[in-house]
């Protein structure tokens, strides 16, 4: 028989939420804004705590730093996905690529210079993902 809460339960078996934090060391507006702003996301992540890693790709040595202290996962971005105008799609899909994520992960972009964040909205967008099986979700 037929049973969809069952199959949604199966469907969504071996998924994982995954905080994406990119922070590359180089920014030509505010210099070394995303180790300005680094806290502030990693300390709304935490709070948050639904996410199953926290994953930091980035080419700043201090941002590794801070990083390893909350236990983050490293991707260190390679040179060539620095700079300013690397689509971010290269950089998700590096990070992908060396850091084997498996396919039935979810991740979760939190880009550093946008302050605002309000933990409903994220956990809105956590029930809607796993209830509609929904495999993209962008919203600011």
């Amino acid at each position: 028989m037929f049973n969809k809460e069952e199959d949604k339960k199966d469907c969504m078996a071996g998924f994982q939420h995954l905080a994406f934090i990119p922070a590359r060391r180089g920014s030509k507006e505010l210099p070394f804004k995303n180790r300005l702003f680094f806290d502030y996301t990693a300390d709304f992540i935490d709070l948050e705590g639904f996410f199953d890693q926290v994953i930091v790709s980035t080419d700043d040595e201090v941002i590794v730093e801070k990083s390893l202290k909350r236990n983050y996962t490293i991707h260190h971005r390679p040179r060539k996905l620095c700079g300013g105008k690397i689509a971010i799609k290269r950089v998700f899909q590096s990070a992908i690529n060396d850091l084997n994520i498996n396919p039935k992960s979810y991740l979760w972009l939190f880009y550093l210079p946008i302050i605002y964040k309000d933990a409903r909205d994220f956990r809105d967008a956590k029930r809607i993902v796993e209830r509609n099986k929904i495999r993209s979700l962008c919203t600011f």
